[in-house]
């Protein structure tokens, strides 16, 4: 049986996450931009997850840090058209 030591489990959470925040910042889709932030938040949540009971001292804000949008101004989704315009 294999396992993983808490060590083993950041280290492949940690990049991921970056990876797909990287993504997300280069997208010109607002919801493709969106897309990639989720599936970046669901690597945190599975990592906290994973390692809930044995989550080291400031990892926990860390991770969750690099999920947060890194612009200084947050991107609104497109405006909907109703037509009256």
């Amino acid at each position: 049986m294999k396992s993983w030591s808490y060590r083993q489990i950041t280290e492949k959470a940690e990049p991921q996450i970056k990876k797909l925040m990287a993504r997300a910042d280069s997208a010109t889709d607002y919801e493709e931009k969106r897309l990639y932030r989720q599936w970046a938040y669901g690597v945190f949540l599975g990592w906290s997850s994973l390692t809930d009971g044995w989550i080291q001292d400031g990892d926990l804000e860390r991770l969750e840090n690099l999920t947060k949008i890194t612009s200084e101004t947050p991107e609104e989704p497109p405006e909907l058209c109703d037509g009256s315009g």
